[in-house]
């Protein structure tokens, strides 16, 4: 080993001159096979040098190297290292002869922990100056104490650089330099050339070269021992490196292509999401003002501008009528409240039925009777785009205007198409729900009027019908048939006044009019009255009435609950054609008195179910031909149990037959435990009624 002879050779001889002649020729021997080698021999006082290093092995070879020579040359060695690294160097330098313990006992040969030395001058990730100088530079002082020269290795750099800690490595190396400028000494710093991947620390390479007197490179350069090998090594590496900057620029320019789409695709996933919210905000309402003002300021947010206009076609003239603007005074939207066809942008998209861009109105020929406007409210550019029905017919005009002259760019196009088609589909369902409001507004009132003029004449009518049929019955001057007509007229004229009856009790629920007149209600009384009168005009149905013998007392109209449960018998008569049982049944249950009327008759579809009690709404079971009906009955009797904050329920089976239910709550007292402090608690009766 070269360290091992050249120490056996300074060992031959006692005079220090000799034994450095000694090894420079040695040296001299050895570089001849082993250049670039670095000569450690006579290192100048201060000169700072950096190896760059692949394996440890070859670091610690060159370590040994450097401290061996120094130490059989009589310097003073300071070694800052890991543990690792001092437990190897010892092994090498006793194994080539060195008397550590006497270098050590001397303080010729100083050791110390590279991470420890550290912390005694790092502040918050850097290293103090003046921390440094006092550590550092008293440790050097002692080492080099009555010696001619100071070797120093120091891997507390490498320690930084493999934690990232790049800026404070750099500044440490400064610092050494700065020391020099008081203190002489040879310093040896060491860096894993691993440690400088990638093309982010080429510069930081740059910068640590920078800060050394010399710098030589790893072992794969300097173990070659041909000067050919060399070149060719050095050829190999210009190549290698003309390929790396070639695949670095490559690769910049992949990833700025790579951004490039991701700047796009973000901008198409924000463009999709505020289409998706402006879909929803657009569904979400059937409000015609709502809808034109989302769409204008969705339109002015894609353009990114604050002026805009949406005129939708007047119905009066061939033209546009404004209905919601932003951005522009008074003044100006006077002016345009109504825009002929082809008049300016706006009316040349509304006869063009295409898009239209003004770039510039100071030059498009289009804006020529308009500049003087358009100076004035502010604005340098329009695009309007038509908004076309699903029928193909147009229905508005949306325009956005800019301050600077503009040209919209492809995706703007692209947005505002989509916007302007969402914003004619949301306009149309709009409108048509507006009329379809007007015609039920107009519905309403005819029935109402309807009614009310119809029950007058029809009451006299009645009145005048019964009067005759009492004197024929009681002179007796018509034949049988004549009494029959006579009764058939009363009848329909009767259920004719029913039917007008409920359409004005639709009217009065639709305007919000129909009201009820809270007064004590005996549920079982008004039942039992109800199935009392009812019973006389029945022939083939049995009434089963199961009414408790306590009073069932609830706050309610007795006039509107007395017309649920006569809708509700006369509903279980008219869906039992067959005839059969009605049974009728009152009770408390809890705190509420429930009502349930039971028919044996056709029953209800399933399906149906859950639209019996819409307004009209029939069975799909139901025969219309023989059973008369408007679909209203059911729609009124669950109006009014609301109305005195109770509910109603059916359960059918189709062929079955079908049970209504009534839940209502009970009065106060009754609820406080009135009714179960009677001490007279009698059984349930059950009365069976049947018409003759």
């Amino acid at each position: 080993m070269f360290l091992r002879e050249t120490l056996l050779m300074i060992g031959a001889t006692n005079n220090h001159m000799a034994t450095r002649e000694v090894m420079q020729s040695s040296i001299d021997d050895h570089s001849f096979h082993l250049v670039p080698q670095p000569d450690w021999s006579m290192p100048r006082d201060s000169e700072h040098v950096v190896q760059f290093y692949e394996a440890d092995t070859f670091l610690l070879d060159m370590l040994s190297d450097y401290v061996g020579t120094g130490l059989a040359a009589g310097a003073g060695c300071l070694v800052v290292a890991t543990k690792a690294h001092h437990v190897e160097l010892d092994e090498r330098l006793q194994a080539a002869g060195i008397d550590l313990l006497t270098a050590r006992a001397s303080g010729q040969y100083v050791a110390l922990d590279a991470a420890e030395t550290l912390a005694t001058f790092m502040v918050a990730g850097s290293p103090d100056s003046r921390r440094f100088a006092t550590v550092i530079g008293g440790i050097i002082a002692q080492v080099a104490h009555g010696r001619g020269a100071v070797r120093i290795f120091g891997e507390m750099v490498g320690l930084l650089w493999l934690e990232g800690q790049y800026d404070a490595a750099i500044q440490l190396e400064a610092l050494w330099n700065v020391l020099h400028a008081t203190q002489a000494f040879a310093l040896f710093c060491a860096y894993p050339i691993h440690s400088f991947g990638g093309d982010a620390l080429s510069q930081r390479l740059g910068d640590v070269c920078a800060a050394h007197a010399r710098v030589i490179p790893a072992e794969s350069y300097t173990a070659l021992t041909d000067a050919d090998e060399r070149l060719r090594a050095i050829i190999q590496l210009q190549q290698k490196a003309r390929s790396l900057e070639a695949e670095i620029a490559e690769r910049q320019a992949a990833e700025a292509s790579l951004r490039t789409v991701k700047d796009r695709l973000e901008v198409q996933v924000a463009d999709l999401r505020h289409l998706h919210e402006l879909s929803i905000r657009l569904t979400g309402t059937l409000d015609i003002e709502t809808v034109l003002h989302e769409v204008l300021a969705a339109a002015l947010t894609v353009h990114g501008t604050n002026m805009g206009l949406l005129s939708l076609c007047d119905p009066q003239r061939q033209g546009l009528k404004l209905h919601v603007s932003q951005g522009f005074d008074a003044p100006f939207l006077a002016q345009v409240a109504s825009v002929p066809a082809g008049g300016g942008a706006c009316g040349t998209c509304y006869e063009r039925r295409r898009r239209v861009v003004v770039e510039d109105v100071e030059v498009d020929p289009i804006f020529a009777p308009y500049r003087q406007s358009a100076r004035m409210a502010g604005f340098r550019a329009v695009h309007s785009t038509p908004l076309m029905a699903r029928n193909g017919t147009i229905i508005g005009v949306l325009s956005v205007h800019f301050r600077q002259p503009h040209r919209p760019s492809e995706r703007e196009t692209r947005l505002i198409d989509l916007y302007a088609q969402m914003a004619a589909d949301a306009i149309e369902n709009a409108q048509l729900y507006q009329n379809a409001q007007d015609a039920i507004q107009v519905r309403d009132h005819f029935l109402s009027i309807a009614a009310h003029e119809l029950k007058t004449p029809l009451t006299s009518l009645i009145g005048t019908a019964q009067l005759l049929q009492r004197r024929i019955e009681r002179d007796g001057i018509v034949t049988g048939a004549g009494a029959k007509a006579m009764h058939v007229i009363v009848a329909q004229a009767k259920r004719l006044n029913k039917m007008i009856l409920s359409l004005l009790d639709v009217s009065r629920i639709d305007t919000g009019r129909l009201t009820i007149e809270r007064t004590p209600v005996d549920l079982s009384v008004l039942v039992r009255r109800v199935v009392e009168e009812t019973q006389a005009t029945l022939d083939k149905h049995t009434v089963e009435c199961r009414l408790p013998s306590e009073p069932l007392l609830i706050e309610g109209d007795d006039v509107r609950l007395e017309q649920v449960v006569q809708n509700l018998i006369s509903n279980a008569i008219k869906y039992s054609p067959n005839g059969g049982p009605i049974a009728v049944q009152a009770e408390q249950q809890g705190h509420q008195a429930r009502l349930l009327v039971r028919d044996c008759g056709m029953g209800i579809p399933k399906n149906d179910q859950p639209h019996l009690f819409q307004r009209f709404y029939r069975a799909t079971n139901a025969d219309t031909q023989h059973m008369s009906g408007m679909g209203i009955g059911l729609y009124v009797v669950k109006e009014i149990v609301t109305l005195h904050g109770g509910t109603v329920a059916v359960e059918s089976c189709e062929g079955a037959g079908s049970t209504f239910t009534v839940c209502l709550p009970l009065q106060p007292e009754a609820q406080a435990g009135i009714v179960a402090e009677r001490s007279d608690m009698l059984g349930n009766p059950t009365h069976s009624l049947k018409a003759s």
